[in-house]
């Protein structure tokens, strides 16, 4: 029998067991095992070879992964990022699936490696799935090896320490809080070391600098193939179709298709590479028709590549398995919200107690978007259409639809109830999911759903505000016609649409609308809704010239004030026909009713005046000779219009008020100002089809005809050149502060581009010598000379070369 030596082994410390007969043979035994002798064959230390001078080699050579394929983009992010290491020893990269973070962090690592003489390493955590194992994971990455009897962290700690390193954590999702506790454990215990993590979900560390990696660039409304190169997303889809497929180029054919394709896929990286692909096979043109179902369309990726990066449903797929039952329930719920969201629109579409901690659940996994400034979120259209198949297949598309329903016709209650608007602040809240309002009349539509007709009379009233009248009222006759002469809000879509039609010029149609819109009203005996349609009516006489009979209807209106019980309801009244008296000659008349309601909205409403009443105070102080304090009300008219609408385009009243600061320019001998400010309404009228009051427009010929005439012809085409090149550009805050760029003419309503074609056919230059001095096709200057005359309202080369010679300086 065996018995203790009083030897220990030197890696376990047990005792040797000294040999049955007393004798030892050979050497003296150093471990008490074969596994013990195997740790110490590991643990044994490596010869340093010959002594160097300088810093000690990092743990194991670094390898970054070699990329196959070029990197697109992101310069801007990448000098961001090399900022935030310089004053952060954590940054993580956050994004959803297929935003590129693996790609800019392996970029990123090579492009900071010198700053880094301990190593950048790359950890790919995505196939891991015991946590236990990061730590084991990491240390295999970077050499670092085993101690018996002591933690990996502790080795790991060491490790980095000793000079500056780099660690990249690659998809920490799935182990966010094993990721979490093992990078807060290294950067406590070493000084030397700075980490950056790509996940969908930050690590919520002290220190933690979280960076958003977004979308690519998109293409911002240019239509040529050379302006559309300035996208990174565009440069992305060209440089991977050209690689799969040699013969692809960008022309000016392709270019909207292109520009179409990586707008609706939100500049995300991954599914613009899966859709270049598919170029050998479709075509671009092929390629965008089939983006309403891109989870079949977009599924080829690489072979080399991880699974969920070669199939974009398996992409978002991943994030949408981490999620708990009732995150999913509020993820689903929120794929109806095509236009984004806010807080309450969420609450309202989800079948959930508190949507608070699911929703910032969510956002903090990437799978919705917070607005920076206006507190509404958003999804990418990919993320949010795997949401829709998800709220398909659980079977609730209908049920959450019917709770946005409910929810946006409570929004509209001013429009198609017993209410009234009283300002632009109480009719915000729906403006802000028109969009939403638009997918859900669709749906209501495809139902048969009877409350069609009054989200159709909600969208309406809120396109009339920004000027779609022409659409507005298309879409919201038809919904009359298809509802029925016995829908119970048809009285208030009757109403609508007169103002709609009206702001387009149909003043018959306009006034059959809203003639019976009063006679359904009379009928119901409700002074509110009767308010409403009278004053729509008077509207309808006065702007179509039929002064007699809008005076008789506004009056009617006034005679209903005594019913209103709503002090608000009164003021918004007077003010009303206070308007259309003005309107009507009435100027006396209209000045009392001004004096009556103004006091009245300022004692009872929490909001600022509106710019409606503005503008009318504005018009009145015109008909009473008042210039100045006709400028002041109208530019504040238009100063409401920016500081709390905020929308996509002038509202009808903003563009009055460019007509009422025309006038007032010209009674101040400012001619130059009152073209511009009149080219500017113009423009604005043409583009969105607006009409103009009939008096108001005599008036607007003959005061602009002493602007005319005070200004040479070459100062009036200057000046309509100006109007022009405002009307999309700067012309609130030119006609507010009167403001015009330091360089006369700096401002053109051409490109770049198109200004160097216009010169060079000033100077006599073929389509043929434009295209070799511009590098571009033939094709390509036909297209820019088409845009270019279209744009100036000019037909022929020669007026083109002739408005070039008057309106461009040399180059």
């Amino acid at each position: 029998m065996s018995s203790a030596s009083g030897e220990r082994c030197e890696v376990c410390g047990e005792d040797l067991v000294a040999p049955s007969n007393g004798r030892r043979t050979g050497r003296p035994a150093r471990y008490c095992s074969s596994a013990c002798r195997q740790r110490a064959y590991r643990m044994r230390p490596k010869d340093p070879g010959p002594a160097l001078d300088g810093p000690p080699a990092p743990l194991k050579e670094p390898v970054l992964p070699a990329p196959l394929d070029s990197f697109v983009g992101r310069e801007r992010d990448l000098a961001e990022l090399d900022s935030l290491l310089r004053k952060h020893r954590l940054v993580t990269l956050l994004g959803p699936g297929g935003a590129g973070k693996t790609r800019l962090s392996v970029e990123l690592g090579t492009r900071v490696r010198d700053r880094f003489p301990g190593g950048v390493y790359l950890v790919e955590l995505a196939s891991l799935t015991d946590p236990a194992l990061i730590a084991r994971t990491v240390a295999d990455t970077l050499g670092a090896g085993e101690e018996i009897g002591r933690p990996v962290v502790e080795t790991l700690a060491d490790a980095v320490s000793r000079q500056p390193a780099l660690l990249v954590l690659d998809n920490c999702e799935h182990l966010v809080v094993a990721a979490a506790r093992l990078t807060a454990e290294l950067l406590r215990r070493s000084a030397a070391l700075t980490v950056v993590v790509t996940s969908r979900e930050s690590l919520e560390l002290p220190g933690e600098v979280v960076f958003r990696v977004g979308e690519l660039t998109l293409p911002a409304n240019a239509v040529h193939a050379v302006d559309l190169l300035s996208s990174d997303a565009v440069r992305l889809f060209v440089e991977r179709a050209s690689a799969n497929s040699p013969d692809f180029e960008l022309t000016d054919d392709n270019a909207a298709h292109v520009a179409a394709i990586c707008a609706e896929l939100d500049g995300l990286p991954l599914a613009i590479e899966l859709a270049a692909r598919r170029v050998r096979l479709l075509g671009v043109a092929e390629i965008r028709s089939r983006l309403a179902d891109r989870f079949q369309l977009l599924t080829s990726g690489p072979r080399t590549a991880a699974r969920r990066h070669r199939d974009l449903r398996t992409t978002i797929e991943w994030s949408y398995e981490l999620l708990d039952p009732v995150e999913q329930v509020v993820f689903r719920s929120l794929s109806v919200l095509v236009g984004g969201f806010n807080m309450d629109t969420a609450a309202a579409v989800s079948d959930v107690d508190d949507v608070l901690e699911p929703l910032s659940a969510l956002e903090s996994r990437s799978l919705v978007v917070a607005g920076r400034a206006d507190g509404r979120f958003r999804q990418l259209e990919s993320i949010r259409l795997y949401g829709f198949d998800q709220l398909r297949a659980a079977g609730e598309e209908d049920e959450t639809y019917d709770r946005l329903a409910e929810y946006l016709l409570a929004l509209a209650e001013p429009i198609v109830g017993d209410g009234m608007l009283h300002c632009y602040e109480e009719l915000a809240p729906l403006d802000a999911e028109r969009t939403n309002l638009l997918a859900l009349l669709d749906w209501a539509a495809q139902h048969g759903d009877d409350r069609h007709l009054a989200l159709a009379t909600a969208l309406g009233r809120v396109w009339r505000h920004h000027g779609y009248v022409s659409d507005g009222s298309a879409m919201l006759l038809s919904a009359i016609d298809t509802a029925g002469r016995d829908h119970p809000v048809r009285w208030a879509a009757l109403t609508v649409a007169a103002g709609l039609v009206i702001a387009g010029g149909d003043y018959p149609l306009a006034v059959e609308l809203a003639s019976e819109a009063v006679r359904l009203c009379e009928v119901a005996g409700h002074p509110v809704r009767l308010v409403k349609a009278l004053s729509i009516l008077a509207a309808v006489y006065v702007t179509s010239g039929m002064h007699d009979a809008g005076r008789e209807v506004a009056q009617r209106a006034l005679d209903q004030a005594p019913r209103l019980t709503n002090p608000l309801d009164l003021s918004v009244c007077l003010h009303n026909q206070a308007y259309y008296l003005l309107l009507a000659g009435q100027v006396e008349q209209a000045t009392e009713l001004m004096d009556r309601c103004l006091p009245l909205y300022r004692a009872h409403s929490p909001h600022p005046l509106p710019s409606e009443w503005l503008h009318t105070a504005g018009v009145l102080a015109l008909a009473r000779d008042d210039v100045d304090a006709a400028d002041t009300h109208l530019r504040e008219s238009l100063e409401r219009f920016v500081t709390t609408v905020g929308a996509d385009s002038l509202p009808v009243t903003a563009v009055e008020s460019f007509d009422g600061l025309a006038i007032v320019a010209v009674r101040q001998g400012l001619y130059v100002r009152a073209v511009r400010l009149d080219t500017i309404a113009d423009v604005a009228r043409h583009d969105r089809k607006l009409g103009r009051e009939a008096s108001v427009e005599s008036k607007r010929d003959a005061t602009l005809a002493v602007a005319r005439g005070g200004l040479t012809p070459e100062e009036v085409r200057r000046a309509e050149y100006d109007g022009m090149a405002l009307a999309r550009r700067g012309a609130v805050e030119y006609a507010i502060s009167d403001t015009w760029p330091e360089r006369e003419g700096s401002l053109s309503p051409l490109s770049d581009q198109e200004i160097s074609v216009a010169r060079m056919v000033a100077a006599g230059h073929t389509n043929r010598q434009i295209a070799s001095r511009l590098r571009l096709t033939e094709r390509a200057v036909e297209s820019r000379l088409r845009d270019i005359r279209t744009t100036l309202g000019l037909r022929t080369r020669a007026q083109l070369a002739a408005w070039s010679a008057q309106h461009l300086d040399e180059p």
